[in-house]
């Protein structure tokens, strides 16, 4: 894990000096309830969030951090992510992403967990397949998932479709499936989402949830629907 950490770090450093030459954009975003695969990070709360991306030709890079609720139960309320990720292949045929995350809480480093990647798109659609030798202290975890995004003709809307499954030693017992839809539209710089998310994971009442977490909705599993409105710094020139 720690050989891991310090690769993401050395790559970071690698790269360094053609950054200075690569697209660099900061997204701020705020949201009615940080959703990860179906499991809400926010207490269904409220959540804000900004990620710094850069973009050396097929090379990405970034970095992204966002408020959490985990309940008293944990300590800390930030989670702070690192990223690369390396893309190839063309339109003409199929695309191909590898890359690793570190999803990292600075106030309690146990559940630091890192998750390497590929995906395959073509068109429209996206298929991955995620990793982890040991999700979040839990032991071995697999992730897959298809995404399908439709533009709607000229309106400027586009509709998004997402099917995800969690399985593997971390959720032995529990697997379950999360799925998506969302409309989203751009208006000037901003950007906005209406996403009605479920899952068929397990649910925990209020007070199931304050007696394991010191509060309600930690980890909320039930359908809800959320807005995010972001933006994507620096702005282009009018």
């Amino acid at each position: 894990m720690l050989k891991a950490r310090v690769y993401l770090a050395g790559l970071g450093l690698a790269v360094a000096a053609s950054v200075a030459h690569a697209d660099v954009t900061a997204t701020p975003a705020v949201t009615s309830d940080y959703d990860f695969r179906g499991i809400s990070q926010s207490a269904a709360s409220p959540a804000a969030s900004v990620g710094v991306d850069f973009n050396k030709s097929a090379l990405h890079l970034g970095t992204w951090v966002s408020t959490i609720q985990w309940g008293p139960t944990y300590k800390g309320n930030k989670e702070w992510d690192l990223l690369a990720d390396y893309t190839f292949g063309s339109d003409d045929t199929v695309k191909v992403n590898v890359g690793v995350i570190d999803y990292m809480y600075p106030s309690m480093t146990d559940q630091n967990t890192i998750e390497p990647w590929v995906t395959v798109s073509k068109n429209w659609f996206s298929g991955s397949v995620r990793y982890s030798n040991d999700w979040y202290t839990l032991g071995k975890a697999y992730y897959f998932e298809a995404n399908g995004t439709f533009p709607l003709g000229d309106s400027g809307y586009s509709l998004g479709v997402h099917a995800g499954r969690s399985q593997g030693d971390a959720w032995k017992g529990i697997e379950y499936t999360d799925g998506s839809l969302s409309l989203s539209k751009t208006f000037g710089n901003f950007t906005g989402a209406l996403k009605y998310v479920t899952s068929d994971a397990p649910e925990l009442t209020s007070s199931q949830s304050k007696k394991a977490f010191g509060k309600a909705n930690v980890f909320e599993t039930r359908d809800r629907v959320i807005l995010t409105v972001s933006t994507t710094l620096p702005w282009a020139s009018k």
